[in-house]
């Protein structure tokens, strides 16, 4: 007989964990391990593996404000546990770094209980899961690798700012920045500055603190790309 395998859920949804522990991992014959708090999953992790009891998976909610350097550390203490990320609404972007960095599963939030028994039993043997609906959305997606100026000047174009201002966000001259967007059209296809916005909003994650603007919003949504 098989030893049970273990399962850390860390989401700060009670409800939500309720529902998957009773639904999903206990029907599954799985060791539910709970951690609300983010922050304290890397210490948490530390511990286990100093103690010699890694978990054999580990369910994110993406909600709680994951980053991709979070989950490659947590990678560092828990090497050889199916990590599966809980998500809502998150650019393909994302999932691809997510990918690299060691990511086994993306769970939509609001998937069944069969397709979440699906990705915990695919994860669990090591193997890759993604939904329908994700499989076609970064097939739809072209993979732009962008330098951390280039991802600079996204953010700034997605707030509508002119070149003008733009350059002097960046503190280079304003055909330096022509020259950025110029290039950006090529990597993008993008046609004109707006269909460049529009690829950037749809199939990049927008992060905030590469350029640290003095006023306006910083764009964060991720629509569906359509191929």
């Amino acid at each position: 007989m098989e030893p049970q395998k273990t399962i850390i859920v860390c989401s700060r949804h009670a409800l939500l964990v309720a529902g998957f522990k009773a639904l999903v991992a206990e029907p599954g014959d799985l060791i539910v391990s709970i951690c609300s708090d983010p922050e304290q999953l890397a210490p948490y992790l530390a511990r286990l593996h100093l103690s010699g009891e890694p978990p054999d998976l580990i369910l994110i909610d993406v909600s709680s404000g994951i980053t991709l350097h979070f989950l490659s550390e947590l990678k560092s203490f828990a090497p050889n546990a199916g990590i599966i990320l809980w998500i809502d609404g998150i650019s393909p972007e994302f999932i691809r770094h997510a990918i690299s960095s060691g990511v086994l599963g993306v769970l939509p939030r609001d998937a069944s209980i069969d397709l979440s028994m699906q990705c915990i039993s695919r994860v669990s043997a090591g193997q890759l899961w993604l939904d329908s609906e994700m499989s076609q959305r970064l097939l739809c997606t072209r993979a732009v690798k962008l330098s951390p100026r280039e991802r600079q000047l996204v953010t700034l174009l997605t707030q509508g700012l002119r070149n003008k201002e733009i350059a002097w966000r960046m503190k280079i001259t304003e055909g330096t920045a022509k020259a950025y967007l110029s290039r950006l059209f090529q990597k993008t296809g993008a046609a004109d500055r707006f269909e460049l916005a529009v690829f950037v909003l749809t199939n990049l994650e927008i992060d905030p603190s590469t350029c640290a603007p003095q006023s306006g919003p910083v764009f964060s949504f991720f629509p569906t790309p359509v191929c």
